[in-house]
This record gives C-alpha cells, structure tokens and sequence, in this order.
C-alpha cells in the first residue's frame, strides 16, 4: 500500500493540515462513534495505512509540524490531538524577521537535523512510502524553511506540494522577493504542485455564502487536499496515485504547476454543464488574468461517485481538446467511495498556459526593485548573494518562456 508524509510549515501551513487531519478522521470514519457502527465499513480501512501509520494499539497520523513553538501551541490548543504523534512536532523558540534567506538559515541551525531524523524514523516505520506532499507559501516568514525542508527530501521519492502564491497586486516587496527565490527552488524540487492564492479562495468563500476568513480559505484548500489523494486511499472504478496524474498532466519536467477547482455533484443539473464551470479560469483556486481563456494543455477530474463515473468520462470526452499534439487531454480517475458528508464530489485539475503570465509579472514586479537594489540589504546580511537573485529571475523568466514557445506552437497546430 503506497504511504504518504504530510509535511508543513508555518501556521497557515500547520492550520490546513489540521483541518484536512479533522476531515481525513471523518472519512476514514474513525471517530469512536462511526467506529462502534462498523457494520460493512471495512473499505475505510483497507488502504488507511496510506496516511496513517497503524501502530499495536492505536494509530497516528503520518504528519510532520515545523512551527514557532508558539504558533503550534495555539493550534494544538484548539485541535483534538488523539491522532497527532507528538514525536513529529518540531516545535522552536525562534524569531523570524520574514526574508527566505533568515528562514533558510534558522532551518540549517535549528530545524534541519531534528527534521530529517523523523523522517528517518517515519521511513523505517513505512512498509511502501510512496513519497510526500508538503503544505507552505511561497511568500510569508517560513517560505525559506518550507524550501530547506524540500531539499531535505528523498530525491528519489515523489514529491508534490499544496503551494500557496501571493496576489502581486497587493503583496510587499519583501514578499515579491521570497515568491521568486521559493519559486526558484519550487521549478526544480518537486514533481506536482497545486497552485492556490488568496484572492480567488475568498471568491469562492464568498460564492458559498460564508465569511471571508483566512480559516474559511483553508478549509476549501484542506477539501481539495482530501479529494486529491482519496484514489490513494480508497477503490474506484479507475484508481491512480498522484503519480498517474503527474504522467498525464505534467507534459515537460519544470511545468509541473496546476491549478484546480471542487465542487458536490448536483443530480439535479446537468453534468456536463457542471464539468465545463469548473474547468472556467475564473473558477479556479487561482487567480488568472481577466481575458485568460480555456484553454489547458491537459486536464483531470477525480471523482468521489458510486454510479456517476461514466457520466463523467462522458461529459469530459466531449470538452474540445485545443492541443493538438496531445491525443487526449483528459485523465478520469475515480474513487466509489462518496464524501463523508458531501456524497458525490469532483475535483478538477488543469494544466493553464496562463501559469507562465503569472510569471512574467512576478519577474516584472522583481526587477522593478532589483534595479535599485531596494530591500537587498535584508537579505545581504542573511549571506544572501545577489547572484542567487539573478539566478532565480532568470529560471522563472526561462519558465516563463516555455510557456510562451509551447503557446505559439499550439496556436499554430489549431490554425
């Protein structure tokens, strides 16, 4: 049975996970209640090892916690603990002034050998560790950890990440350069990434009528997190692991970034109708540019449905496929056990060529102040070399460009 590690950083990283933890709970069906109504639930439990590690007498989740010892205190204060292993929580009595490279540095001096000694021991607990996901933003105080910490990874293991962006009409300049330096290492250290920011999360808070909070925001990020892996953890009528999405979606090695978007099946409408809203940009957990299009190099649905999952394949086989070069742009992957308290749910996955606009921009706002130097001086006496932020402007421009040449091409195939 594959086996995942959750891995997080930071309290909005820390947080997710909670909340994705207290919802695994409810799907799994362990809490004391469903567990004393087992009658005929043994597909909860057939594949539970994926994240959780089964122990004589009791069973933990497989998670790994780097925080400021505060900031986790407050949130274990409030989060029933029965399956959290307190072996796995790095806990410190740091300060973090905010630059990647002061994070960077605090991992290598306090987090780094306490942190690949749990894995160590995670790894020998695992029977088929399949590889990792780790949850983190690319901006805040701990994007220089959260990146240490996916150096520090089994290479050879699959590694995919929940990654968290900034809105670059709003973000400060200190955030600008710890999204470029954090991208960087994100192009060549991770396999999968799931793409989200903060703008279009409070868009869809707002769509289901509830208050836009930072909480309500992690909770659809926790939702798709669990939608993502459920193949993993239960059967299905067409099972695959995120491996099997990353062979379908991923086309080139350094273009592994998706974007995605949930939603409950309503029986009550047309499928097909309810497939094409969520393949809309605008629809996404991630903000694109107003005029961006539908236009997705390779595209997945994973289903939580018993009796759907031909509909499904249908409607999506009927969704014009813009790149020529790939015979089939969509990947169906089906998991028959429905959401705990949701029934049949779908998660949509694209591959937008609008990823790489994102990147011009970033690197517009960077060298809007790279050409003074302005804030450097932080970083500089962090060690931080000016080269390396060249360096990094120049990998994501070089992303950037990929896009563009790969656009033109598929441009050309259509006319």
């Amino acid at each position: 049975m594959s086996e995942l590690i959750q891995i997080n950083a930071g309290f909005n990283s820390n947080e997710i996970c909670m909340k994705y933890l207290e919802k695994l709970i409810k799907d799994h069906h362990l809490s004391q209640q469903k567990m004393n109504n087992r009658e005929n639930n043994e597909q909860f439990y057939e594949r539970i090892s994926t994240c959780f590690e089964e122990h004589e007498k009791y069973r933990s989740f497989r998670g790994v916690f780097l925080d400021e010892q505060q900031s986790l205190d407050q949130i274990m204060s409030i989060q029933d603990q029965e399956f959290i292993d307190p072996n796995y929580i790095i806990g410190k009595n740091v300060y973090l002034n905010g630059t990647y490279y002061h994070g960077k540095n605090i991992f290598g001096q306090v987090y780094q050998q306490e942190f690949e000694d749990k894995l160590r021991q995670i790894h020998e607990n695992s029977d088929n560790l399949f590889g990792f996901n780790i949850i983190h933003s690319l901006s805040d105080k701990f994007s220089g950890i959260s990146m240490q910490a996916i150096q520090s990874l089994d290479q050879q293991l699959f590694c995919s990440s929940t990654s968290q962006f900034p809105n670059l009409l709003c973000c400060s300049a200190i955030e600008i350069y710890n999204t470029i330096l954090s991208l960087n290492q994100l192009i060549f250290n991770c396999n999968y990434t799931m793409i989200y920011d903060y703008n279009s999360l409070s868009k869809r808070v707002q769509e289901q009528y509830k208050y836009q909070s930072l909480q309500n925001c992690h909770d659809i990020i926790a939702e798709t997190i669990l939608q993502n892996n459920c193949s993993m953890r239960f059967s299905g009528y067409q099972n695959g692991d995120l491996r099997k999405l990353a062979v379908n979606l991923i086309s080139f090695p350094r273009m592994h970034f998706l974007s995605n978007a949930f939603s409950v099946i309503n029986r009550d409408k047309i499928l097909s109708d309810q497939i094409y809203k969520l393949m809309e940009p605008r629809n996404q957990n991630f903000t694109f540019q107003e005029d961006a299009k539908n236009f997705y190099r390779m595209q997945a649905t994973i289903s939580r449905t018993n009796d759907l999952y031909y509909e499904i394949q249908d409607s999506t086989s009927k969704s014009q496929n813009k790149t020529a070069w790939v015979k089939d742009s969509f990947c169906n992957i089906n998991c028959k056990v429905q959401h705990y308290e949701l029934g049949d749910t779908v998660l949509y996955i694209g591959h937008h060529n609008y990823f790489g606009i994102y990147c011009r921009q970033l690197c517009l706002k960077f060298l809007q102040q790279w050409q003074r130097k302005a804030y450097f001086h932080y970083f500089a006496s962090e060690g931080a070399d000016e080269f390396d932020f060249i360096e990094a402007e120049q990998t994501v421009a070089d992303l950037y460009s990929e896009y563009i040449t790969y656009d033109q091409v598929d441009q050309e195939s259509i006319e």
